[in-house]
């Protein structure tokens, strides 16, 4: 839910993501505009002009969605950090209009690690022990995700594996941490 003073309130579809909402707000407050002898330092260092967008914010601005209904994404990608590959049965959820397809890598070797995602509390990622399974639904027929069709349907999988590989490649992923992603199984 997002407040922009004089727009009408307004229930919109499109995929967002978290880190669009920064490159909105860069928008909004014209910092991509700001005379470089009026903006302080530290704000020309770390806020790239929108039309350098991706070299520092990997987010697209959603004005043109919120003012004009431009669709800026035909996906959405979610997912816990990915840079300790397997530990944790960590999966990659990427969704479209038609199809949510939750990917995880297959358990390569016993790591722990600790991490402090999501509320910075110190916890321990190891490995779950099973193989995490590939899940494809069709959201259509299936919108509470409770058919998971992966097997009958292994195309659009791998279609939308390709889309997240692609999508890693854009924010520039370093290999080391993109290369067990790109195994398609």
């Amino acid at each position: 839910m997002i407040h922009l003073p004089k727009t009408k309130p307004q229930r919109i579809s499109g995929f967002v993501q978290p880190p669009d909402l920064t490159a909105t707000i860069v928008e909004l407050a014209k910092a991509n505009k700001l005379h470089p002898h009026l903006s302080p330092p530290l704000l020309r260092e770390c806020i790239p002009r929108i039309e350098e967008r991706g070299e520092f914010i990997d987010g697209k601005s959603i004005l043109p969605l919120i003012k004009e209904k431009k669709k800026i994404r035909d996906f959405a990608v979610s997912s816990p950090s990915i840079i300790h590959g397997s530990a944790g049965g960590q999966r990659a959820t990427i969704a479209t209009k038609d199809w949510t397809f939750i990917y995880g890598l297959e358990e390569q070797e016993e790591r722990r690690y600790e991490t402090r995602i999501v509320d910075g509390k110190v916890r321990v990622q190891k490995r779950l022990g099973k193989r995490v399974e590939p899940e494809l639904y069709h959201l259509s027929s299936d919108p509470g995700q409770k058919r998971n069709v992966f097997l009958k349907h292994k195309d659009i999988a791998r279609k939308l594996h390709s889309q997240f590989i692609k999508f890693l490649e854009t924010v520039k992923t370093e290999e080391n941490i993109l290369k067990p992603w790109r195994v398609f199984k």
